[in-house]
């Protein structure tokens, strides 16, 4: 039994792969990406995602949106988010990686107070 699962959007892919004829039962939610950034950059320079072009944060933030595994849903959303906000026009971009990738770039910007966005 899978309890939660964001489907058919996210968790769809690995329920794909399982053979077994499943039922649903309903919808509890509807879910979706979000990104986040850290405690010291300000929320009235970066509150939303279109504030990343705004002069001021853009002279800031790093461009790099680090993934957190390729087959996870918020790797694709946030893959798209970047195109789809037209974030890459600004050279921000969206890196392969892994779960281990993402954290350890968090814990080092954090560390050091640079400002970067984290999919959440």
């Amino acid at each position: 039994m899978l309890v939660s699962a964001w489907l058919p959007a996210s968790h769809g892919t690995y329920l794909a792969a399982c053979k077994i004829p499943g039922t649903s039962l309903g919808v509890i939610y509807n879910p979706y990406c979000i990104w986040g950034v850290p405690d010291y950059v300000p929320e009235d320079q970066v509150a939303a995602i279109a504030d990343l072009l705004k002069p001021d944060a853009a002279l800031r933030m790093n461009r790099r949106i680090q993934d957190i595994n390729a087959g996870a849903g918020i790797s694709r959303f946030s893959k798209a988010m970047v195109t789809e906000y037209a974030l890459d026009g600004d050279g921000y971009y969206f890196a392969q990686g892994t779960e281990a990738d993402c954290f350890n770039r968090f814990e080092q910007f954090y560390a050091e107070e640079e400002w970067l966005v984290m999919p959440v």
